[in-house]
């Protein structure tokens, strides 16, 4: 499956499933809103990176395993 490497990242928010192809959910639908979580004072002021990674995988019509990566920077204050 895609992720990031552990110890690459402060927090993850979870697994999520978006039925696509008029397919019952089967997973967790994803939340309407996620909050940020607290973290080290250390981060304050620094650089930190929100990112998404998608899977596609198990489609009908034999699409083959994909991976999408969004990542936007934000400042932790």
């Amino acid at each position: 499956s895609g992720g990031l490497a552990d110890g690459s990242f402060v927090y993850h928010f979870g697994d999520y499933l978006i039925a696509n192809f008029g397919l019952p959910t089967k997973e967790t639908p994803p939340p309407s809103t996620l909050t940020f979580p607290t973290v080290s004072s250390a981060a304050d002021g620094q650089t930190l990176y929100f990112s998404v990674v998608e899977t596609y995988k198990d489609c009908p019509g034999g699409v083959p395993l994909e991976y999408g990566l969004e990542t936007t920077a934000v400042v932790y204050a």
